[in-house]
């Protein structure tokens, strides 16, 4: 076996190993972060929804009652 091998299996991690790790934990640690971002992108994305279509009700609402308060043609 190599020595890399068996200094694993003796429990004593190499660099190499420890270095891995450390990578693995940055990433991690950058995938909950995008997540959050993400979080936030999207429940700002709802609010702008429930805006526009808060607006486009008052429009539609608007345009009915023009619409009502001019005289009918018979």
């Amino acid at each position: 076996m190599s020595e890399k091998a068996s200094q694993t299996e003796k429990g004593q991690p190499n660099a190499e190993l420890q270095a891995i790790q450390r990578a693995s934990e940055a990433a991690a640690q950058a995938c909950q972060a995008t997540a959050r971002n993400t979080e936030r992108i999207l429940d700002e994305l709802r609010r702008l929804e429930r805006r526009v279509t808060s607006i486009e009700r008052a429009i539609d609402s608007r345009r009915r009652d023009k619409e009502n308060m001019r005289p009918r043609k018979m």
